[in-house]
């Protein structure tokens, strides 16, 4: 496994440098490094209303060429998620350190929140107070996992994004479990703490969230969701929507 690192995607308009969003991509996603291969994932963001910086956590999450005929038996699924779990207990917290800012959101998509989950339940109170707010759309990881814990380690809201039809995850994530459990990315985590949406109805066109055709339009609806913007905006940034 490569070591995960921090890259600067955007730089905070002025007046904003104090805080910044760290999204963290999903199963795949290797080769998405650099601004245009995330491009609309910061557009998103932007159009939510953010204006820090904006950091991509990168992690060896592989590639479709490295899949092959393994990815139906679960081998190659199985493997990134332990690398999903060792870069979030052994790295999240140094990288998180080592952004300058005083506010920090985790966008964390599809397997990216493997990464989230196993960051924020190993982190130490003081650096847990910086974070201000997580948002966690399409999520393939249980809903059966210490999410308290979690919730009790931000400072600000946690905002779970599912969409009961997600395709992908009912299929790829159901044969990985063998169908005996649903990712927080298909239905709402049992946390009281945790504020679920159903992401669905932000769907910008027919025939994309709504009848979920593509796990990946997440990043084309999840900025249209008011609690999302109301996270993301100066005077949101750290409160309950």
């Amino acid at each position: 496994m490569d070591k995960p690192r921090l890259d600067k995607l955007l730089s905070a308009a002025p007046g904003a440098e104090s805080r910044a969003v760290v999204l963290i991509r999903g199963y795949l996603s290797e080769r998405s490094v650099g601004l245009d291969k995330n491009a609309k994932w910061c557009d998103a963001i932007r159009r939510a209303g953010f204006d820090g910086a904006i950091y991509l956590l990168w992690w060896d999450s592989s590639r479709k060429r490295a899949v092959g005929k393994n990815a139906l038996a679960g081998w190659h699924w199985r493997k990134v998620q332990r690398r999903a779990k060792r870069v979030g207990r052994r790295y999240f917290a140094d990288l998180l350190r080592a952004i300058p800012a005083d506010e920090v959101v985790i966008v964390a998509h599809s397997a990216g929140t493997r990464v989230a989950y196993y960051g924020l339940t190993g982190l130490k109170r003081v650096a847990a107070r910086r974070l201000s707010g997580v948002v966690l759309t399409g999520g393939a990881i249980g809903r059966d996992r210490d999410w308290a814990t979690v919730a009790r380690g931000v400072s600000g809201p946690i905002l779970n994004l599912y969409c009961p039809k997600d395709a992908v995850l009912r299929v790829g994530y159901g044969a990985g479990c063998l169908w005996k459990k649903k990712p927080i990315g298909r239905a709402p985590i049992p946390c009281a703490a945790i504020v679920n949406i159903d992401i669905s109805g932000y769907a910008p066109t027919r025939g994309t969230l709504e009848k979920h055709k593509n796990h990946w339009a997440h990043v084309n609806a999840f900025h249209r969701v008011p609690a999302v913007e109301a996270l993301f905006k100066p005077s949101g940034i750290g409160r309950t929507p």
